[in-house]
């Protein structure tokens, strides 16, 4: 303030579509209005509840079917709704988006029927906070996964990792990698 013209504004309260509530040692991170913005645009906001991202074992196959511009366009505006809540503060759907993402150029009505299964998981888990704790005495922890070709159509590998500080997450990744043989 000594240097440019500006104003304190006071402990932040939101970013990015993303609240931010601080008490005590705590900090408070959630989505909840967004999400609910988005589960009403896309008519999920009474969906049934799904209890994991993606049905156990489902594996996105590229769909060698006709491009259908409508469906093309509404697959990529719901997976670019999820890109934004996964990256914000919904690290649990990383793998199942990165998954149907691949899907985006040519989807088909099951890929778009399983981003919308997405938001059936989003419905139940839609009060979900990321939690800093600054009293946990807990500093930076790291978790990786991989897998080596599980992709039935790309026979790509997988790698995942997530970073936690304060016992929740600070940095995740899911991202499949593609070698000379799989193109």
């Amino acid at each position: 303030m000594k240097y440019w013209k500006c104003r304190d504004l006071g402990d932040i309260k939101e970013f990015l579509c993303m609240n931010i509530c601080q008490e005590q040692h705590k900090i408070f991170i959630t989505q909840t209005a967004y999400l609910d913005k988005v589960l009403k645009r896309f008519n999920m906001f009474n969906a049934q509840v799904a209890l994991t991202p993606l049905p156990e074992g489902y594996q996105p196959m590229p769909y060698k079917g006709t491009i259908d511009q409508e469906q093309q366009s509404k697959f990529q505006s719901v997976i670019g709704s999820l890109l934004y809540i996964m990256l914000g503060t919904h690290p649990d759907i990383a793998y199942a988006v990165t998954c149907l993402l691949q899907c985006s150029v040519n989807p088909s009505k099951e890929h778009l029927d399983k981003t919308l299964y997405i938001y059936c998981y989003l419905a139940g888990t839609r009060d979900y906070t990321l939690i800093y704790d600054g009293t946990s005495n807990q500093g930076l922890k790291g978790y990786t996964n991989a897998n080596w070709g599980s992709n039935p159509s790309t026979r790509c590998s997988t790698t995942r990792f997530f970073f936690l500080l304060a016992k929740d997450i600070i940095s995740w990744r899911s991202r499949c990698h593609m070698t000379e043989n799989n193109h």
